[in-house]
């Protein structure tokens, strides 16, 4: 829904901030659920700015070993069926209105 995208340094930017906002305006996203959102972004930017976990126990350093190959998805991931999130009705309202 809303992205933060933080480099090593702890430097961030929103990924999204117009989507999310227009999602809000539009309705698509409830108010409720829009304040949830903005609550734990704040949170989540507050450890960033403070360097508070994850942002400072050594992740930020962490790179993939260059030997590993990317999985691949299997041939019939496209078949499988579909997961709804617990907070649907939340994010997105009643589906019959």
């Amino acid at each position: 829904m809303l992205d933060i995208v933080v480099s090593p340094e702890r430097e961030w930017h929103w990924k999204d901030k117009e989507a999310f906002e227009e999602r809000v305006r539009s309705a698509t996203y409830t108010a409720a659920l829009a304040a949830l959102v903005w609550a734990e972004a704040a949170r989540v930017r507050a450890a960033i700015e403070g360097g508070l976990p994850p942002f400072s126990d050594g992740w930020e350093r962490w790179r993939p070993d260059p030997i590993w190959v990317a999985p691949a998805l299997p041939d019939h991931w496209q078949g499988e069926p579909v997961a709804q999130w617990a907070l649907r009705r939340e994010a997105y309202g009643d589906p019959g209105r």
